[in-house]
């Protein structure tokens, strides 16, 4: 039998405490309207952000950010990636969930209830928000139970329905959130994994213990997809893949 989260009120859930992970290299200027957002979003749920900040030399913007929205600020001294990064933050988490969101991202005011109704529909501890671009289009997030495919150009497969939650094999966001207890019982995210694919990983290995995925659709959450990647970074993405598919299996879509 699947183990997921007992069935309990919607609204008992919302008082779950919530641990927001964003990880920021390269982009400071986009970290202040990303943590405001999130800020006024988190504001009905007890929750703590952490800022973990990838670049090499000290930012005043970053820190200043950080400060006006009392988050805890974690400098590892250069770039770690962003899976790496969200390890170290979840070390000194207390929240109930992880919640990951890319500072490219600006979620909705009900993105985090939409969320946790979703973990109690389909009784879930793993969950990815479908968000859309700055066009207003729905991205593909997830892969469908019996899913064997991945393609290595970047495109995650997704048929399903984009106006409903629905349970999946793992998923691919930039706005996401694990189970706490979950997360540490299988030691994070695997670190081999440079810069992409490492929370499918986890969805993978989290099966395997009978751990339930599922998506959401997050109307109004914008990822703004704003560069530059580091150098290598397609590179990095064709080798995370090849590294997923060889872990588990998976078969490259022609």
């Amino acid at each position: 039998e699947r183990r997921g989260r007992k069935k309990v009120d919607t609204d008992s859930a919302h008082l779950m405490k919530v641990s927001a992970i964003v990880a920021q290299y390269r982009r400071p200027e986009l970290l202040p309207n990303c943590l405001g957002a999130l800020s006024s979003a988190l504001a009905r749920h007890d929750h703590e952000i952490i800022v973990v900040d990838n670049d090499g030399e000290p930012n005043g913007l970053v820190a200043g950010t950080c400060r006006r929205h009392s988050a805890r600020h974690i400098r590892p001294g250069g770039n770690i990636f962003l899976g790496a990064a969200i390890n170290v933050a979840s070390d000194t988490a207390t929240g109930e969930v992880l919640l990951i969101v890319h500072n490219d991202a600006l979620v909705a005011k009900d993105f985090m209830g939409r969320m946790l109704t979703a973990a109690e529909t389909h009784h879930a501890l793993m969950v990815g928000g479908v968000v859309e671009n700055r066009a207003g289009t729905a991205l593909p997030c997830g892969v469908p139970f019996g899913g064997d495919v991945l393609d290595t150009r970047g495109a995650i497969p997704w048929a399903g329905s984009m106006d409903k939650s629905e349970c999946v094999r793992a998923f691919c966001s930039c706005v996401e959130f694990f189970d706490t207890k979950l997360f540490c019982d299988l030691g994070g995210f695997d670190d081999r994994f440079l810069f992409d694919y490492f929370e499918m990983d986890f969805c993978l290995r989290a099966e395997k213990r009978g751990a339930i995925a599922c998506i959401v659709p997050l109307p109004g959450t914008v990822h703004l997809a704003g560069g530059p990647r580091p150098a290598g970074a397609n590179s990095f993405i064709v080798r995370d893949a090849l590294l997923l598919r060889r872990k588990w299996g998976l078969r490259e879509s022609t």
